[in-house]
């Protein structure tokens, strides 16, 4: 799991936006699931044969209950494009009922509950149910999602017959890409926020204009969706909180934020310019001064620079803006 990734996985681990994410997709925005009605579950699954195991980690596992369980709800975090992700979860939901088989096999055993032959050949009852599993992709790339969304379009159909087709099964994903919304008012927590945030990410013009039509939604956001967004953006000004933070509430002023914000664009330019000056023989202190940034964010970049010789301001643009302490 990458660091995006970590970020996410611990921001959907609270029960609040988990709902939300489950109620905003598969509900349309009803209040169906209750955070109350979430509990955490094991993300690990472990399938051990006489010659090999096979383990599975999931990134965000709940169960579901209301009087008893109903279903398990997972949520895997892409922050990039997965070309194999319906084969993922068509393996992690296999061996999620591979495991309540399991269980339900060593408790009949146990019980000595098993009566007829078919019932000992399949360790189960013929009245068994196994309870059902949801996945979900989360995912929240630069680019729209452009893998396959079930099986079907990973298989070479071409040379099938029509007529045998229906008779290839078929097994789709549900994925959760924000470049397909326009909206995000399904949501009813702070996840419409988060995700309003990174639909205008990449075009600042756009992102100003949207945080000051939303001001008074931007103005008491929480420290860990700032965490989140700034892991996500690669932006170092959102994790430095305490610039931004109300004193009444302790939320973060995300249109103060924004001010400080740059693109990557904005990053490249910066940069080609500290070049010139580092090549000119200006000092870090004297190069702040006329480009009016700080003396440390001069030094840091001058320090990258001396680094990567040869190494052009867009490269070292990527490189910077990847480096770990944009993200942690």
């Amino acid at each position: 799991m990458g660091k995006k990734d970590i970020h996410v996985s611990h921001y959907f681990s609270h029960n609040p936006f988990f709902a939300d994410m489950a109620n905003g997709y598969f509900f349309g925005g009803q209040q169906v699931v209750s955070p109350d009605d979430l509990q955490e579950a094991d993300k690990e699954l472990l399938t051990v044969t006489m010659v090999h195991a096979k383990r599975v980690t999931r990134d965000n596992v709940k169960k579901y209950y209301t009087d008893t369980l109903i279903y398990i709800y997972v949520l895997e975090h892409q922050d990039t494009v997965d070309y194999h992700m319906v084969l993922r979860n068509m393996l992690s939901e296999s061996m999620e009922y591979q495991r309540q088989w399991e269980e339900n096999k060593k408790s009949h055993l146990k019980e000595k509950t098993l009566k007829s032959n078919a019932e000992f050949l399949s360790g189960m009852k013929k009245s068994d149910r196994f309870v059902p599993v949801i996945s979900m992709v989360v995912y929240y790339g630069d680019e729209k999602w452009d893998g396959a969304r079930c099986l079907h379009g990973l298989l070479n159909l071409e040379n099938v017959p029509l007529p045998l087709r229906k008779y290839i099964e078929n097994y789709h994903i549900h994925v959760f890409d924000y470049h397909d919304y326009e909206d995000f008012g399904m949501f009813h927590t702070e996840l419409k926020q988060v995700f309003q945030f990174l639909k205008c990410s990449r075009d600042k013009a756009q992102l100003t204009k949207m945080l000051a039509e939303h001001q008074a939604e931007y103005y008491n956001v929480s420290r860990e969706a700032c965490e989140l967004l700034a892991a996500i953006t690669h932006s170092k000004e959102l994790l430095k909180l305490e610039n931004y933070e109300n004193e009444e509430n302790g939320g973060i002023n995300m249109c103060k934020a924004l001010e400080d914000i740059r693109t990557e664009g904005e990053w490249t330019k910066l940069i080609s310019m500290v070049q010139k000056k580092l090549d000119k023989g200006f000092s870090a202190a004297e190069t702040a001064d006329m480009l009016e940034e700080s003396e440390s964010k001069i030094e840091e970049l001058m320090d990258l620079i001396k680094e990567n010789p040869g190494k052009t301001s867009q490269e070292l643009s990527e490189l910077y803006l990847q480096s770990p302490a944009a993200v942690l």
